[in-house]
């Protein structure tokens, strides 16, 4: 799920892993608010493995997409601190998140791990680091 639609949220991120697992239909991302996304918001309609479910203003409704996803996705570059980590941490999601504005610290504290970072070299990779180490069933 990725909920902004400012370009520096890094639609582009999310569509860019969208592309790459694209053949796998395992995947299948879950975009809101990002269709006025200026770079990138015509292109949420050009992949299978994308979802634009529009903007989500009840709290019930986006709960009920937190329990539908096993993994939670947020590349921004901009957010500091931003609640919707400790909302899909109290989902019991994994995170997959940029090293910024204090992600890392979030998801990682002492011997508990609940997400990775991503690497722009290889945006797959935290994905397939997810899937191997933590339960997403």
């Amino acid at each position: 799920m990725s909920t902004s639609p400012n370009p520096r949220k890094s639609l582009a991120t999310v569509l860019e892993i969208a592309n790459l697992l694209k053949e796998n239909r395992t995947f299948v991302f879950l975009i809101d608010n990002q269709a006025n996304d200026s770079v990138c918001g015509p292109d949420i309609s050009e992949l299978p493995n994308v979802v634009y479910i529009g903007p989500v203003m009840d709290r019930e409704i986006f709960a009920s997409y937190y329990r539908s996803v096993s993994i939670f996705l947020y590349p921004s570059i901009h957010g500091f601190s931003p609640n919707v980590i400790l909302e899909a941490m109290a989902s019991g999601l994994p995170i997959i998140t940029e090293d910024s504005g204090g992600n890392r610290e979030m998801i990682r504290k002492k011997s508990i791990n609940g997400g990775v970072v991503l690497k722009k070299k290889s945006p797959v990779f935290a994905v397939q680091t997810v899937l191997e180490n933590i339960d997403c069933s």
